[in-house]
């Protein structure tokens, strides 16, 4: 019927994107750039924290999109897949490690499920971040 069956839909990123239709809209879109896992610092006056994503687009044109982040961003770290797959399967990892600090933004805005406390950082040591 067209919406896949129950083994893909376990193996597939969790909400509204399978990761089939993830990469077929990466591909067909002008704005396709290369796959990649961003983790991102978001701040304003009142709150500091990251937000871990991904994308198929810049990460300027990923924050300016239709779901414009109502912080000042800056790039903390940023992870390259030539798949769409493995690209989905990392960002899930590092959703689960960081899954403890949660972090619910004052703002609401597309993603903001994906947040985390700023003190979390740490946790990329494994994956080469120093924390400069």
């Amino acid at each position: 019927s067209g919406k896949g069956c129950p083994k893909c839909a376990r193996e597939n990123h969790k909400g509204s994107w399978t990761n089939t239709s993830w990469e077929t809209s990466a591909y067909s879109s002008s704005d396709f750039d290369s796959f990649k896992v961003y983790i991102l610092k978001l701040k304003n006056e009142y709150e500091e924290f990251i937000k871990i994503g991904k994308t198929f687009r810049t990460i300027s044109k990923r924050v300016a999109g239709k779901n414009k982040f109502p912080y000042i961003h800056s790039e903390i770290q940023i992870f390259e897949f030539t798949s769409a797959r493995d690209c989905s399967k990392f960002e899930i990892v590092l959703h689960n490690i960081f899954n403890k600090y949660k972090y619910k933004p004052l703002i609401k805005f597309g993603g903001m499920n994906e947040c985390y406390e700023l003190d979390s950082l740490f946790l990329l040591k494994e994956y080469g971040y120093n924390g400069t």
